[in-house]
């Protein structure tokens, strides 16, 4: 069991598909506990396929700002599987609501380079077709021009963990580290 801190904490992952964020929130939250929220998980929950025909990424996002807001409010820490669906407007008001509760506060990039990317997505493709399950993303090369896109938009200022290279446990190791430093920052401010 991983213990990445004694005070609630919030941790937005960001990163490209297939960059690693969901495996990383999965570990941390078996291992050391946390409460994980995902859009995807939301997403799976309330439309199967349907939420893009529908125009429905908006109420995925506020269920999501939601359920996290709740779980701030119970004191929880929590790991949010950020992507591109949290814009800056968002993240701000996490970290304001964060503030607010005494919470520290810390974004991180979790990534891998574009080879890898693409070995996971195709990996992830082939595993969808033989379990029959439909990916809204089927195109290597949409994966390709998502993942500059992400680039284009990170801030480079965050901590990147890198999965290639790094071990879930080093990774945690690192999360904690950080978390170590914002709550003494939250102490002290």
């Amino acid at each position: 069991m991983l213990d990445l801190a004694v005070e609630p904490f919030m941790l937005v992952l960001h990163g490209p598909i297939c960059g690693g964020k969901t495996h990383f929130a999965r570990f941390l939250g078996k291992h050391a506990r946390l409460f994980v929220v995902g859009s995807d998980k939301i997403k799976w929950c309330i439309s199967d396929y349907s939420i893009k025909k529908y125009g429905g990424t908006g109420i995925v996002n506020t269920l999501m700002y939601r359920l996290i807001e709740e779980a701030v409010l119970q004191g929880f820490p929590i790991v949010v599987e950020g992507n591109l669906r949290l814009r800056r407007e968002r993240l701000s008001d996490l970290a304001d609501l964060c503030a607010r509760h005494n919470m520290t506060f810390l974004e991180v990039n979790v990534e891998a380079p574009i080879e890898e990317v693409e070995k996971r997505f195709a990996r992830r493709l082939e595993h969808s077709n033989k379990a029959g399950i439909r990916l809204a993303e089927k195109s290597l090369s949409n994966v390709a021009k998502r993942y500059r896109r992400y680039l284009n938009d990170r801030d480079p200022a965050l901590p990147t963990l890198d999965t290639s290279t790094m071990s879930m446990q080093e990774m945690a190791r690192a999360v904690e580290a950080l978390l170590t430093r914002g709550q003494a920052e939250v102490q002290s401010g």
